[in-house]
Formats: structure tokens, sequence, C-alpha cells
């Protein structure tokens, strides 16, 4: 047990070393890029909005550093010949493999808990409950885009198009407004297509009244970025949809990140085991080296799941999720293909 927990506070050292390197060095960057332009322009510069911004970049990179934490530790003990005198202890290379994916495992939930805790919560007190910017939303069923939503719940520039049982209706307007259970458009344009995608009729008028089945609640929710709601809150938004019948397939996607990114710090270290811990003696220098480029070719994966979910693709929950069953895959067959883990430093022969 002493063992494992020497294993444990070592990687834990270097992941709090990494994070705080990281951490200051983007912090820096950050402030340095910006106060130039604010000295210029002589006006205030606050530095809480970017002490705000401290844990979800820490989210962001956390993937990085467990990586690098393993990396260093592995390195810091094979250039001390510690695993031959960890393995000669008792604790077999198999045992330091399950002892840096538990604390992977660890961090992967404190970084959940950041991630839908500490990053809306900081979020929310930097930006407030109002959307700045365009909203624009998609589903199958409903498409709408507005340059932005004003305090009192006005959309400008609002375009909006929605599928019917007998074709689709679009509609444009300079600014609409909410009355309780339907949209007032104000200086609208209204075209109407069958289903053959064939122009049936174009009307124009200085106020026209449309169901288009988003009220202003839901439109603010939705014009917030996920990564400023916990995932309660998205599942009510997405519950509250689905009762509308609008089903937006990024929505659904951020639902299934807010686990699958946390997790990445545990299932990076999954896919990388077969590297850290070959079966044949390999030089160190080119495991070290295929490992890192392992680590961004896992952001590759990861992110290219996540394009193929949010464009309808593949499901939500198998494209944000793919690097993760491939990493326990490429696990498996390393595993099945080599036996268990072999002894690190392998004897010479005599």
């Amino acid at each position: 047990m002493r063992l494992r927990l020497y294993l444990i506070f070592g990687f834990l050292r270097f992941f709090a070393i990494g994070a705080a390197g990281f951490l200051i060095l983007f912090f820096l960057a950050e402030v340095l890029s910006d106060l130039p332009d604010a000295l210029r322009a002589h006006a205030p510069f606050h530095i809480l909005p970017y002490l705000r911004h401290l844990p979800a970049l820490f989210v962001e990179i956390s993937p990085v550093i467990t990586f690098l934490a393993a990396l260093l530790l592995v390195s810091e003990m094979i250039r001390g010949n510690e695993l031959r005198v960890l393995e000669v202890s008792g604790l077999s290379p198999y045992a330091v493999g399950t002892t840096l994916l538990g604390a992977s495992l660890a961090v992967s939930l404190a970084v959940l808990w950041c991630a839908d805790t500490a990053v809306p919560r900081f979020a929310a007190g930097a930006t407030g409950s109002i959307p700045s910017g365009a909203i624009h939303f998609s589903s199958p069923s409903l498409t709408l885009s507005a340059s932005r939503m004003t305090p009192e719940d006005e959309l400008e520039d609002l375009l909006v198009c929605v599928e019917t049982g007998s074709g689709q209706w679009c509609a444009r307007a300079r600014r609409a407004r909410f009355d309780g259970s339907e949209w007032a458009l104000l200086e609208a344009s209204v075209w109407s297509f069958n289903a053959s995608g064939d122009l049936v009729e174009h009307t124009t008028a200085r106020r026209a009244r449309i169901p288009i089945p988003l009220t202003p609640d839901l439109l603010r929710d939705m014009g917030r970025p996920a990564d400023h709601l916990s995932a309660a809150q998205i599942r009510r938004l997405l519950r509250r949809l689905a009762a509308l019948g609008v089903a937006p397939a990024s929505l659904a996607v951020a639902a299934q990140e807010r686990f699958a990114y946390p997790f990445l710090n545990l299932f990076i270290l999954v896919a990388g085991l077969p590297l850290l811990f070959p079966r044949h003696r390999t030089v160190r220098v080119v495991v070290i080296g295929l490992a890192v480029l392992g680590s961004f070719f896992s952001y590759a994966v990861y992110s290219f799941g996540v394009a193929l979910a949010k464009g309808g693709c593949l499901p939500p929950t198998a494209g944000v999720w793919m690097f993760h069953l491939l990493g326990s895959l490429f696990l498996t067959v390393s595993v099945l293909r080599d036996g268990p883990f072999s002894r690190i430093m392998a004897q010479r022969r005599r």
C-alpha cells in the first residue's frame, strides 16, 4: 500500500506542478496581450475576468497535464531505476499501471466537479444571465437565427424556418416580440414552400404573428455557452425542448461532453499505457516521443468524433465517446496480444 501511495503522490506532485505552470503561463499571456490595448485606449483594466477564466482553462488543459504528469513520473523512475526496485519489492508493472489509472480517475472526477460547478458559477458572475452576441439554433424541424436578444426579450434581425407536414415556411423580420403565446414580427417577410421545395406564397407585412415553439427564457438559456450551464441545467433544457418537439444536436452533444471531456484524463492514459509499458526492450526516448504524439492524436480523434456528432453523422453518445471506446479497445488488444504487462526493465541475456 505504501508503494502505491508513493506512486500516487508522485503523480499528483507532477500534476500540481504542471497545472500551476500552465495556468500561470496562460494567465500572463492573456493579461499581457490585452493590457497594451487598454493602456492605449485609457480604459480601465480589470484582472477579475481573467481570474474567472482560470477554472475553464484548467478543465481544457487537464488531459495534457495528466498525461505529462504520468510521463514525467515514469521517466524519472526509469532514470533512477526505481521501477526495478518497485518490481523487486512486489509492485508489478501491472500494479504500477493500475495505480496510475486510479490516480487519473481521481483527477477526472475532480475535473468533472470543476467543469460542472466551478466553471458555470464563475462564468455566471462574469457574463450575467442575458446572452451577448448572436443567437443561433438549429434542429431537424426548426432553424432560428437572430443578431441579438435585447434585455426586453426582443429579437433583432430574426430569420426562422419551420418544417411542417406539408412543406416548410420561413420568415424574416427586423424585430420580434413575444406576447405570451406567439411571436409578433415587425416588418416581416414570410415565404411558404411545398414538400418539393417550390415557393407557394410570399407575403410581407408591417406586423405578423407566427407560432414559434420557443419562449424567450428558452432562447436565453440556449444563447448561453454550454460550458456556462451545469449538467442538470442542460438536461432540463433538453427535456423542455423535447416537449416542444425540438431536438438540437449541439445541445445533446454538449450534455455528453460534460462527462466525456473530464474523463479524457483517464482514457488518454488508458490509450497510452501500452506505450509506457512495452513488452520488449525499447529505447525510452522513442517510447516517450510516441506517447507525446499519442496525446495530440487523442485530441484529434476526440474532436473528430464530436464534429461527427454535431453534424448528425453519428449519435451524440457514439461520437463524443468514440475516443474513449477506441482507447479501451487499443489497450485490450495490446494486452491480449502481448499478454499481461511484462517486466519494464528487460533482463539482459547471459
